[in-house]
Parts: structure tokens; C-alpha cells; sequence
């Protein structure tokens, strides 16, 4: 690998359930880059997956190393139903030693190369981000927190880790976790409470939420569901995506009568060998 300063860093978050997503996310960040650190939070990955994996990323450039999950955080286990105790896992990513992390959720793939938005000024804020296509058009607040436009989604954080680190950000939204347990969209809600205003706008090519295919047709009446799948797919191939983020419960690799956007872009970095995506980093970057 090369200079710390030219590797980019990459923070995932997922439990063992979603291994075979955390890889094929992995394949399609290692086909466009490489010099790439990958982070997995988790508590329940065994040493000899990442040994095995690493004998793949070792000849692609890049490495990953496991960040095993805090006693602390047990306690999320107990939260809500519908959100999976690894989704707060982000939380602790101020535990990795590097200054500048991206993380990604593990529904995701990346379909291009992300060295621009890596490599993107700060400014002071705490996380540049994409707003949620979804909750921008919606109406969403508590009480507390009435206003939380603009509001981001959680899928792609570039982080001011030093920034996180400095003011123990970790600590601060495990405890605003306890004293809401019962938010609608869990650490991303708590997220936006606290960076309220502390955090940056990304380009939404850098996190393509394909789950608006699902939730916008209630704003569409009048559009048949043919009428809606044109539309976004045109849409989606105007926009080029550089990060495709599968939100909402309709994935590419589950077996569903509902149309899934950019699907095929899953299945073709799933399908990939790791010898393949050797030979394009080669007509890439040269030998």
C-alpha cells in the first residue's frame, strides 16, 4: 500500500448476516480504486473471514481490519424492533486511528471512482453528507427537534474523524441514543440531532437512494407503476451515480415482485472474481 496520507479509508458496519453484502460492496470498491483501508465494526465476524479475505484484498491494494464492538454498546440491542443493533455500530468509528474515514452502509455499491469526494475540504464541519431524497420532501420532527431540515441520510458519512475525536462525539450520541430510544429512524435520527448544522452537502451522486422509486409514487398519483419505473430509471441514468445506496426493505438480492432501480448493479460486483477485478485496476492504474 502506499503513502497513509493517499490511501482512502473506509468504515463499514454490519453483522454476520450480511457478509456476502459487506463483500460485494468490498469487490466494487476495490474494481475502481486502489490503496484502500476497509474498517469493519461487528461483533460476530471470527478471525480466520477476515484472514481469508485479506489473501484476496492483499493482491488488489487494499486491506481490511476488524474493530470489534464496545461492551458499551450492548445495550442498543434492547432499542427498537425494526432497526438492528448494527446500524448504531457507527457510532465508534472515532475508535479507528485515522483523521478522515468514509463510511458506508453495507446496502450499498460503488459504481465509480470516489477519490474527489474523499479527499473533500471540511470546512469545520463534523460530516459532509447527502440529503435524504426521501425525508426532504416529507414532513419529520419530534418535539424537541422540530426542525430538522435539511437532514441527511445516514448511508454515506465522509467523517471529520479528528474533529469526532476531539470532542468525544461517540460518547455524546450514546447517551442522546438513551435519552431517545424511540425515534423513527434510529442513529440516523440521532445523527441529525446532533449535528444539527454541523455538517456539509455532498453531491447526491455520492448516495443514490433507490428506495424513491418506493416512496415517492404516494406524490404521484396520476403516474401508472410503468410510468414510475421510466421515470426514475431515466432519471438514474441522467445522474450517473457514483454510490448506489438500496434504501428502504426492496434489495437486489432478496427474491421480490417489486421493481428494485440499478439492481443489476448489484448483481454484476457480486458476481465479480477477484481475478477480474485485478485486470481492470491493471487497465486502471497500469501494473
Amino acid at each position: 500500500m502506499t503513502n497513509k496520507q493517499q490511501t482512502i479509508n473506509i468504515a463499514l458496519a454490519a453483522d454476520r448476516n450480511y457478509a456476502e453484502q459487506v463483500i460485494t460492496l468490498i469487490k466494487s470498491v476495490c474494481y475502481h480504486h486502489k490503496n484502500v483501508r476497509f474498517y469493519l465494526i461487528h461483533q460476530d465476524y471470527p478471525d480466520e473471514w477476515f484472514m481469508a479475505l485479506n489473501q484476496h484484498l492483499t493482491n488488489v491494494g487494499a486491506e481490511i481490519i476488524p474493530v470489534t464492538v464496545l461492551d458499551s454498546f450492548r445495550f442498543l440491542s434492547k432499542l427498537q424492533e425494526h432497526i438492528t443493533q448494527a446500524t448504531f455500530y457507527r457510532y465508534i468509528i472515532p475508535e479507528i486511528p485515522e483523521d478522515r474515514v468514509i463510511y458506508l452502509d453495507s446496502d450499498i455499491v460503488v459504481d465509480g471512482n470516489i477519490e474527489e469526494m474523499y479527499f473533500s475540504d471540511f470546512n469545520g464541519k463534523y460530516v459532509l453528507a447527502v440529503e435524504d431524497m426521501y425525508i426532504s420532501y416529507t414532513e419529520h420532527g419530534y418535539i424537541e427537534f422540530p426542525d430538522l431540515k435539511p437532514y441527511f441520510n445516514g448511508g454515506v458519512l465522509l467523517i471529520n474523524n479528528q474533529l469526532w475525536k476531539e470532542n468525544d462525539l461517540a460518547e455524546y450520541l450514546i447517551q442522546m441514543t438513551k435519552q431517545y430510544p424511540n425515534v423513527m429512524f434510529g442513529d440516523q435520527d440521532i445523527l441529525n440531532f446532533v449535528l444539527k448544522d454541523k455538517w456539509g452537502i455532498l453531491s447526491h451522486v455520492y448516495n443514490y437512494q433507490t428506495g424513491i422509486i418506493h416512496a415517492f409514487p404516494r406524490l404521484e398519483e396520476n403516474m401508472s407503476d410503468e410510468e414510475i419505473i421510466t421515470k426514475y430509471q431515466k432519471q438514474a441514468d441522467e445522474v450517473k451515480p457514483i454510490i448506489i445506496h438500496y434504501t428502504t426493505k426492496y434489495k437486489p438480492w432478496l427474491n421480490s415482485k417489486y421493481f428494485v432501480l440499478l439492481r443489476e448493479k448489484y448483481w454484476f460486483y457480486y458476481q465479480l472474481s477477484w481475478e477480474e477485478i485485478k485486470k481492470h485496476q491493471q487497465e486502471l492504474f497500469g501494473s
